[in-house]
């Protein structure tokens, strides 16, 4: 393993470091905050609006954690 990787365990339950999670927190900021849809349509539809709306740079703002980027795998050190 390179000497600049280091490897650390996540507790159980650690959403502010889960990727996917910061994607969603941007998703109901956009468009899904305190909203109710009648049909499963409805939903499908705001949720292709707002993901085609996403620019590359707010996906990458939004996975960032204090200046590092948030991978799957590992954290850079």
């Amino acid at each position: 393993m390179p000497a600049n990787i280091k490897i650390i365990p996540l507790p159980p339950y650690t959403p502010e470091l889960n990727p996917i999670e910061q994607i969603w927190k941007e998703l109901r900021k956009r468009g899904f905050k305190n909203e109710l849809f009648q049909i499963l349509d409805k939903v499908v539809d705001r949720l292709c609006d707002i993901i085609c709306a996403l620019s590359a740079e707010s996906i990458k703002a939004s996975l960032v954690v204090n200046g590092f980027y948030l991978s799957i795998n590992c954290i850079l050190v």
